[in-house]
């Protein structure tokens, strides 16, 4: 079974969860990020602005702007518009209080909806097939990289975090409890070209645990 994914991210979204998540815009407006050639100046010229208090920080090459009021947004969205129109280069996204901001800010790889706990995967670009339950016999000659990460028993919606509240974009999979493998595999470019979604094998398990138990 795959899926393909066409932001930077993907979610494993318990099915207890997928009603509770809340998508692009809902709540209150809490920041926005920065990303692009001239972010730092920008975050510059902002610090220095007396009528936008805010706090920021830099985070996984972009700046999480974090706003003091909500009534900044208008003095944001005009001084952006400022210094577009003096050629600075830059890409904004406003922050709300919703779960698909916290995975726009990025400084989270695990979410809380509904008490369940929901993985955050970065897929370092955009556009890419994932792959569950993959065997791998094609794809050997690309280079790979292995994150693992220990799942609940249960059923799981995947799939693009911005595609949440439509369940015919998401994959439905369900999981035995134990630990799984994110498998990126690359292209001899360098890119990222597919994630597989892969159950650990008992053995290796139980050879992990008594490495770390001796």
């Amino acid at each position: 079974m795959s899926i393909y994914v066409s932001s930077s991210n993907l979610v494993l979204i318990p099915e207890a969860a997928l009603s509770h998540w809340k998508p692009y815009g809902a709540g209150e407006l809490t920041g926005a990020i920065i990303s692009g050639k001239d972010s730092a100046e920008i975050i510059k010229e902002l610090n220095q602005s007396s009528i936008l208090p805010f706090t920021s920080f830099f985070y996984r090459k972009h700046f999480v702007i974090l706003f003091d009021k909500e009534q900044v947004k208008n003095h944001f969205e005009q001084l952006l518009l400022l210094y577009k129109s003096q050629g600075y280069i830059f890409y904004s996204s406003t922050l709300y209080d919703d779960h698909w901001s916290q995975v726009l800010e990025g400084t989270k790889q695990l979410l809380t909806v509904n008490g369940q706990v929901v993985p955050v995967l970065e897929l370092e670009q955009n556009g890419l097939h994932i792959v569950i339950d993959d065997d791998e016999d094609e794809e050997k000659q690309l280079e790979k990289k292995v994150h693992e990460l220990p799942l609940e028993e249960g059923t799981y919606f995947i799939g693009d975090p911005g595609f949440v509240e439509n369940r015919d974009m998401l994959v439905k999979e369900y999981f035995p409890k134990g630990t799984y493998e994110f498998i990126y595999r690359y292209g001899e470019n360098g890119w990222l070209m597919k994630v597989s979604i892969q159950r650990k094998a008992i053995k290796e398990q139980l050879t992990t645990l008594h490495a770390a138990l001796s």
